[in-house]
């Protein structure tokens, strides 16, 4: 993805529709993606700089910068679960309304087991 090895990536479906794309990126490429990402979508809409917080209680700098494109949200994490792992996160208007309406259904369906 934009000229960095994937390490891995993964669609997310909802009732059988595309909800986001999640590719998982090593670190030490993330540089070089923002920096394309930067040139191409502009200035991020949103940056935050909260610190990485690994295992072992330790912070490291990390940052999250998003994008959005026609409605079309585009999220990249510098450190993601692993200090060694950033990630790319794509999804839509769309999809946010598929995540929503899922996740209602979902606590309307527990509710009733109560």
């Amino acid at each position: 993805y934009g000229g960095a090895k994937l390490k891995n990536g993964f669609a997310y479906f909802i009732d059988g529709k595309l909800s986001k794309i999640n590719l998982t990126i090593s670190t030490d490429q993330m540089a070089v993606l923002d920096a394309t990402l930067t040139e191409k979508y502009g200035k991020p809409a949103k940056v935050d700089s909260t610190p990485f917080m690994n295992k072992m209680g330790n912070t490291l700098p990390n940052t999250e910068k998003t994008w959005v494109v026609q409605g079309e949200k585009l999220v990249l994490t510098y450190r993601s679960t692993v200090v060694d792992e950033g990630r790319i996160e794509i999804s839509g208007k769309a999809a946010e309304a598929q995540t929503k309406e899922y996740i209602e259904k979902r606590i309307k369906a527990n509710s009733k087991d109560f």
